[in-house]
């Protein structure tokens, strides 16, 4: 049986002369079978999501002389429960405890990649 899970991405584009450094966070739920395929799809969407929302002068931008670039700076994947209503109609949701957190500045020079396959090999062991 599917479960729904949700995935939190954080992008962050650098300030340029002409702009202010920003940020966006985007959310997605989704049905996927366990925990390991949880993880895998928020990075296939977190990526999609890169490629398809910024321009190719987001990706790239020469500040100086160094190119900086739009990227992925976090990524968090929970379990998402949706109740049925109840007598009185009242329908919640929340968000479980994050069972997958990535964040750029946090995981001791990991890559996201490197920490998805960590935690995939540590998921497909239980």
């Amino acid at each position: 049986m599917k479960k729904t899970f949700k995935c939190v991405v954080v992008f962050v584009t650098p300030a340029t002369n002409q702009k202010k450094a920003s940020e966006m966070h985007l959310s997605q739920l989704y049905l996927v079978q366990n925990v390991k395929e949880a993880i895998e799809a928020a990075e296939k969407w977190a990526q999609n999501r890169l490629n398809t929302l910024f321009t190719e002068e987001d990706l790239s931008i020469d500040l100086h002389g160094k190119k900086q670039h739009t990227e992925i700076f976090s990524v968090e994947v929970m379990h998402y429960f949706i109740q049925e209503p109840d007598v009185d109609g009242y329908i919640g949701s929340k968000n479980g405890f994050p069972f997958f957190k990535w964040r750029e500045d946090h995981d001791y020079g990991m890559t996201l990649q490197q920490k998805i396959e960590k935690e995939v090999e540590l998921y497909s062991l239980l």
